[in-house]
């Protein structure tokens, strides 16, 4: 094998070249399988306030994290005139950085996911490490439906009392982290961090923790349009670890510090109600605690999660639903879908609906995940996978519309097949009988304020199942304005 060096060349054979020696590529990657040699990009969290401060986009020169970086930008949505209460998803499940710690996605099924993004208005990825950074896959997945996506700071037990008095210890060590917060967003491309201190402090600590919580919020700002900092009922003006349950003067400042504050779920409504008097104009930056696990939480959780939540919104409030992944984690993968679907269908009269808002707009409807990944309607690849990243624009509407109205055409499904798709692993099975004297079945599919300015060209793709009977489709704009 010749090789030109300084002008010269020099021979080397395979023989010379030593094969087994892997790059250092740091502590963002680990090995593919118990049964394979190759190191893929994964997310961690951040455990120590050392790490965070010697945390830089580069090391050695080399940025070793590329991959971490989400690179889907926050997409435009349709939003209420007048202003709405806010739904904020906070995502724990079993620790986190499981199957989505994988960043270029993996060989399987059975993992969680979520797609019904037209509720929600915020994403938090939660774990218990000290910094929490969202695997890009979420936040790519969430961007595309125009969700912003926080990560978390959390400080519990006596580790997270020594963490406090590192950081906490005077106005040179908390801005010293709030500015690699900021830049961590800022760098990986997520919104914000929800803040959540779970140990007592001393009154300086208290002091100084105000004041980060306030750099913090302002630095983002700056650093990232749009961006929110949410602090969780947790310690309070004494610095004791006195969950409040409600906005009051225990926990005022920290929520006039920052954009939001996350109440705990053991909440009473008569509580709801001196917080509601308290926030003022600000009544939509609270975000009522629903534990889906039902912890101590007014209705019980699971299934009956939309009692809690129809009292929240009784008061105006916003909410914050803790662990959705329950759906998963305690009812398991088999029946996923069927009971995700359940879940949100008994919310989504509860929680304002968003679609979207901007061109281009285009979508498979893959959810992230198929039995096999197919381009331009072929099989590219065989096998189940998974990979958030490609998660494509989800419908506005599910199959729940059908018993909202009048049925003309007899039962009508709208669902996920991932036994077909024409990009990725999924695509939109319609369904439905045609009755006698009508000719006509019709699908909700998004709710959307598109501006359109120009002459738009509009494309779609569609299948018929083998042995249905073919008619004519057709995709229906409806538009609204003087120019139609």
């Amino acid at each position: 094998m010749p090789i030109s060096r300084n002008g010269a060349t020099v021979s080397v054979s395979l023989e010379d070249l030593d094969f087994s020696r892997k790059p250092h590529l740091g502590k963002n990657f680990e090995v593919e399988s118990e049964t394979s040699d190759s190191l893929v990009p994964v997310t961690r969290p951040l455990y120590t306030v050392e790490e965070v401060l010697s945390w830089t986009p580069e090391k050695d020169g080399l940025r070793t994290d590329v991959f971490n970086i989400a690179t889907v930008p926050l997409a435009e949505r349709t939003q209420k005139q007048g202003g709405v209460p806010k739904t904020l998803v906070c995502h724990d499940m079993k620790g986190g950085y499981i199957e989505d710690r994988f960043v270029q996605g993996l060989r399987g099924d059975g993992c969680y996911l979520l797609s019904h993004w037209q509720y929600i208005d915020t994403f938090v990825y939660f774990s218990h490490h000290f910094i929490t950074l969202p695997p890009p896959g979420w936040t790519n997945a969430a961007h595309r439906h125009g969700v912003k996506v926080l990560g978390t700071l959390i400080t519990e037990w006596d580790d997270g009392a020594k963490r406090c008095q590192q950081f906490l210890r005077d106005q040179s060590s908390y801005r010293s982290l709030a500015d690699k917060l900021a830049l961590m967003a800022q760098h990986y491309n997520f919104d914000g961090w929800l803040i959540n201190i779970e140990n007592p402090l001393d009154g300086t600590q208290v002091k100084n923790l105000q004041c980060f919580v306030s750099y913090l919020t302002d630095v983002m700002h700056t650093a990232v349009q749009g961006s929110e900092v949410i602090w969780y009922d947790s310690v309070i003006t004494t610095g004791e670890l006195k969950w409040q349950d409600e906005l009051n003067d225990n926990n005022r400042i920290f929520f006039e510090s920052c954009d939001g504050i996350f109440l705990n779920y053991t909440w009473k409504e008569e509580g709801l109600q001196r917080s509601l008097e308290m926030a003022g104009e600000r009544q939509h930056d609270v975000y009522v605690g629903v534990d889906v696990f039902g912890r101590n939480c007014f209705g019980g959780g699971g299934f009956n999660c939309n009692k809690a939540l129809s009292v929240i919104r009784k008061q105006g409030l916003s909410a914050a639903i803790f662990a959705p992944g329950w759906v998963h984690e305690k009812l398991g993968a088999d029946d996923f879908c069927t009971n995700q679907n359940k879940f949100w269908s008994l919310l989504s009269d509860l929680c304002p609906m968003h679609g979207p808002a901007s061109l281009p707009f285009v979508t498979s409807f893959c959810q992230g995940q198929g039995q096999n990944f197919y381009i331009n309607g072929q099989v590219a690849s065989r096998g189940p996978w998974y990979n958030l990243s490609c998660q494509q624009v989800q419908p506005t509407f599910t199959s729940a519309q059908f018993s909202q109205e009048k049925d003309q055409g007899g039962k009508k499904t709208m669902v996920l097949c991932t036994k077909d798709s024409f990009h990725g692993g999924g695509s939109l099975l319609l369904g439905g009988t045609f009755h006698h004297g009508c000719d006509t079945l019709s699908y909700r599919l998004f709710t959307s304020d598109i501006p359109v300015q120009c002459p738009l060209l509009v494309s779609y793709t569609y299948k018929w199942e083998s042995g249905a009977n073919q008619t004519a489709v057709h995709l229906i704009l409806h538009t609204s304005g003087q120019d139609k």
